[in-house]
């Protein structure tokens, strides 16, 4: 999980801010092992300082990296060896997986509801979210949107994900996938 301490190692002149603006969950994700989650209140924390102290761009690309890094470690390698053996490099069967997964890397962070797809997109409901996700103003919603990029990434094409729908009171967001 230090990689989002790799933030600040990456861009000198952000270490120290960064690190400030973590504060003691500096030394939460520095002490975490490889394979372990983030506590969820460490993790919006810390979303909202990347978010906070990188332009858009910069801050999607950061969380598009990390969810890739992420799909390197060996608890989700070899999930992600198996779909890309079933499904080959199709953003929808990936997505269509989300579902799958998503308990296994957030704890207490809602759930996948509902996946619609068509040939170059598809829809993800999130739902059941946590209070502190859901009153954020959308920030830890765009922050997934951003990390979802990735599987556009590792089916290697182009496209975006966006959230268009966040509902605060029904603690809930969509995210829209399109892809060439």
């Amino acid at each position: 999980m230090e990689v989002f301490l790799e933030l600040g190692d990456a861009t000198p002149a952000l270490a120290a801010p960064f690190r400030a603006a973590l504060g003691p969950d500096a030394e939460v994700i520095e002490q975490a092992p490889a394979i372990a989650w983030l506590p969820l209140a460490v993790n919006v924390r810390a979303t909202h300082a990347v978010m906070a102290m990188l332009p858009a761009g910069e801050a999607e690309a950061f969380f598009r990296a990390l969810m890739l890094q992420g799909f390197e470690t060996p608890f989700l390698k070899p999930v992600v060896t198996l779909a890309i053996g079933l499904f080959g490099l199709d953003v929808g069967s990936f997505v269509k997986m989300v579902p799958r997964g998503w308990t296994q890397i957030f704890a207490d962070a809602g759930a996948p509801a509902h996946v619609d797809r068509g040939s170059r997109w598809a829809t993800l409901d999130m739902v059941d979210l946590h209070p502190s996700l859901a009153d954020d103003d959308g920030r830890w919603a765009t922050s997934v949107a951003w990390s979802m990029g990735s599987l556009i990434a590792m089916a290697k094409t182009s496209g975006s994900v966006r959230v268009t729908q966040l509902d605060p009171p029904a603690r809930r967001f969509r995210l829209a996938f399109e892809w060439t």
